[in-house]
């Protein structure tokens, strides 16, 4: 059974910038818990995409709500931000998200 939580969030936004490294900015009250595996989700996407992870710049914001290892979907919700991102990106089509 799952249903939608409307207390609990998780938002990317993303600042394009061709001039430095990507950087990621978590917060929120659960946002810090998030780094090591934003960072190893990214780092998974750039060798299956075969992206170089210097060619990724700009900064992410994240800011989430969702407590992780709580059974809540902290990390499924993290990989469907990040898919939309690198779709946004060009990287893939929307019809391969899935």
């Amino acid at each position: 059974l799952v249903f939608p939580l409307k207390s609990r969030f998780l938002q990317l936004d993303y600042v394009n910038s061709k001039e430095q490294d990507l950087e990621i900015h978590l917060s929120g009250k659960n946002g810090s818990e998030l780094e090591l595996l934003v960072w190893n989700i990214v780092e998974r996407v750039c060798q299956k995409l075969k992206i170089p992870m210097n060619e990724l710049t700009g900064k992410i914001f994240i800011q989430s709500s969702i407590p992780v290892g709580a059974g809540m979907g902290a990390s499924a919700s993290i990989c469907v931000a990040l898919t939309r991102w690198v779709g946004y990106l060009g990287y893939i089509d929307e019809n391969d998200y899935y």
